[in-house]
């Protein structure tokens, strides 16, 4: 599924190290760094809000594209979760807006920065609200159907 074509040209695109090299996902698990904490404050883009924008948001669309084509097969694809590091180095990208390109062989780290854009939302996709009058609507609509049956 494709969800918009991308607005940026590869070769402008940047991993999370800076380069543009294809190769750069092993340099950067050479380089030490102290280790970072992935809740860091929100910004533009992670604790935003769906409402605000009605577009599909970039990181929405690169992530799902990304696992389409490299993760199907992938296990565990959201249990496991991928290196703190990369995650923060992808997520300040996406706050700086970026280009963004994931390497090979990231797809428990594109997995995780899904799941932390999402977790990290100010109004959940599925609120308590939305899911009780989800119910109401089908036990309701049950309820209409089955005098129609009783017909027969």
């Amino acid at each position: 599924m494709k969800f918009g074509k991308k607005k940026e040209k590869e070769e402008d695109s940047l991993s999370p190290n800076g380069s543009n090299d294809s190769s750069s996902a092993t340099s950067t698990a050479a380089s030490p760094q102290p280790p970072t904490n992935v809740s860091a404050p929100s910004g533009k883009v992670f604790g935003s809000r769906l409402i605000d924008n009605m577009e599909i948001p970039p990181i929405i669309i690169q992530t799902i594209e990304y696992l389409e084509a490299n993760a199907l097969q992938t296990p565990g694809i959201f249990r496991e979760s991928g290196s703190q590091q990369q995650i923060m180095q992808y997520r300040t990208l996406f706050e700086q807006e970026k280009p963004v390109v994931f390497q090979p062989h990231e797809c428990h780290v594109v997995a995780s920065i899904l799941k932390l854009y999402l977790r990290g939302l100010q109004d959940p996709l599925l609120s308590f609200e939305n899911v009780c009058l989800n119910i109401t609507y089908t036990h309701h609509s049950q309820l209409t159907k089955t005098p129609d049956l009783n017909l027969v």
